[in-house]
């Protein structure tokens, strides 16, 4: 016996299948945003899994996110504290910025994300399924900026500070991590023209710190360092 529900136009349903550890689910939803983080919104997002009495386990798990797609597995688990959720995603081009700002915030970059990164999370109850977590993973990006950071005159200014700016990129490459509390870019690698760079990039709630190595074609190289308050 399968029980399926749809809406009226036929573009949202979920079907239930019993199976001998549970119900067997799959899943298209329109519009979904995640339960206690409004700014994440899924146009479209589909989900194969089996669903138990200690609770989820997604085989699959695909959906449209900041003009990129998503795609992964996980589980999701009850506990006496509350609900864990376990996972791995690859990001085909989602705008890495928004991203960051609907998980909490940016360190400035910008620009359309590939990678793979770990997740893990817990909250209370599945109302905010995100009250702590981690996610970590390489991503690359291709023709994407640097906010509020501008690495040239920065070199070129020596010794005076660069208020604002911007550092356009052809490719940067970097380990990402992001919690509640901060978004870190570390081993970043920078390449745009014949301007080379590498160091690290992390805002707090606080404030946005880093440094980076540069080197320019004309021979110019130095250490940049960033610091100020988180925007």
């Amino acid at each position: 016996a399968k029980l399926t529900l749809r809406d009226a136009e036929g573009k949202q349903y979920i079907e239930l299948v019993p199976q001998a550890d549970g119900f067997a689910v799959n899943a298209a939803l329109t519009g979904w945003k995640l339960p206690g983080r409004d700014a994440l919104l899924f146009p479209v997002m589909k989900l194969e899994g089996v669903l138990a009495a200690d609770g989820w386990r997604f085989a699959s798990i695909e959906g449209t996110l900041f003009d990129g797609r998503i795609e992964g597995s996980g589980s999701l688990q009850r506990h006496e504290a509350g609900v864990r959720f376990d996972g791995v995603f690859k990001l085909a081009r989602p705008e890495i910025g928004g991203l960051l700002q609907a998980l909490g915030g940016s360190p400035g970059v910008a620009g359309p994300a590939n990678g793979t990164l770990k997740f893990v999370a817990q909250g209370p109850s599945l109302a905010n399924p995100l009250a702590s977590f981690r996610a970590e993973g390489p991503v690359h990006i291709q023709g994407g900026a640097l906010h509020h950071l501008d690495l040239v005159q920065a070199l070129r200014q020596r010794g005076q500070p660069v208020e604002g700016g911007e550092s356009r990129f052809e490719n940067l490459q970097a380990v990402l991590t992001v919690s509640e509390k901060s978004a870190a870019l570390s081993d970043v690698r920078i390449e745009s023209g014949l301007l080379r760079a590498s160091g690290m990039l992390m805002r707090t709630r606080e404030a946005l710190v880093g440094n980076f190595s540069v080197v320019l074609g004309d021979g110019v190289s130095g250490q940049v360092a960033v610091g100020g308050t988180a925007q």
